[in-house]
C-alpha cells in the first residue's frame, strides 16, 4: 500500500467522525484565526477543554510548570493547555451571560498573557508569561517557538512586543520582528522562529 492511500485510510474515517469545522479571521492580517464547529459555532478548542472537565471561564488549573522567572510551560494534554488555548479563542460573543461579570472581573487591569508555541498556529508546547511585565525579556535557552498568541487584553496602542532570536549565547541578541495592536487570539506566526520576547511601550 501506497504511503498516500495509508494516510487517507487512517485519517478519512477520523474527518468523517467529526463534525464540520470552519475557519474563522479577520479583515486584516493582525486579526486572529478561530476553528469553530460549523454546526454550533463553538470554537474547538472549547470542545477540547469541555473533554478535559476544564471550565474555560473559571480560573486556570494549576497543572503547569514553572520553568524560570516568569516564565510558565504547559504542555498538550494538560488542563492548563486547554484553558490557555480556550482564552486566546474566547471573543465576548461567546461567554454565557451568566458568567460574564466573571470573566471580566478576572480580565479587568491585568496585563498581557504572551503564549509561545514550538508549534504553528498555536499548537504544540506552550511557554506563557503572565503576567507579561513590561521590559523583561522572556526566554528559553534551547528551545525555539514558531507561532504566538495573545490573551487577557489587545496590545495597548503604544505597547510593543519584540521577538528575537539566539545571536552568539544571547537568547536576545538578534531582533526579528515587532508585533502592535496584537489582538486577543493566535496570532500566528512572525516570519521565522524566535527564542525570546519582550513587551515595551514606545
Amino acid at each position: 500500500m501506497q504511503l498516500s492511500t495509508l494516510f487517507l485510510s487512517l485519517v478519512l474515517p477520523l474527518l468523517a467522525s467529526a463534525g464540520p469545522i470552519t475557519v474563522e479571521s479577520g479583515t486584516d492580517a493582525s486579526s486572529s484565526l478561530v476553528i469553530r464547529d460549523l454546526a454550533t459555532g463553538e470554537p474547538e478548542s472549547f470542545k477540547n477543554a469541555t473533554l478535559l472537565g476544564v471550565d474555560i471561564f473559571g480560573p486556570m488549573p494549576d497543572d503547569y510548570e514553572v520553568v524560570g522567572e516568569g516564565l510558565n510551560k504547559a504542555e498538550p494534554g494538560s488542563k492548563s493547555w486547554a484553558w490557555l488555548r480556550a482564552q486566546i479563542d474566547m471573543s465576548p460573543e461567546d461567554v454565557p451571560a451568566h458568567r460574564r461579570a466573571e470573566v471580566e472581573k478576572r480580565q479587568s487591569g491585568r496585563s498581557v498573557t504572551v503564549n509561545a508555541y514550538t508549534g504553528y498556529d498555536c499548537f504544540g508546547t506552550n511557554f506563557f508569561s503572565d503576567p507579561t511585565s513590561y521590559n523583561v525579556h522572556y526566554y528559553h535557552s534551547v528551545l525555539r517557538f514558531t507561532s504566538f498568541g495573545i490573551g487577557g487584553r489587545n496590545l495597548g496602542s503604544r505597547e510593543q512586543l519584540d521577538f528575537s532570536n539566539f545571536q552568539g549565547n544571547d537568547a536576545c541578541g538578534l531582533w526579528i520582528a515587532t508585533r502592535t495592536f496584537s489582538p486577543v487570539g493566535c496570532n500566528g506566526q512572525v516570519g521565522r522562529s524566535f527564542a525570546c520576547w519582550r513587551l515595551w511601550l514606545n
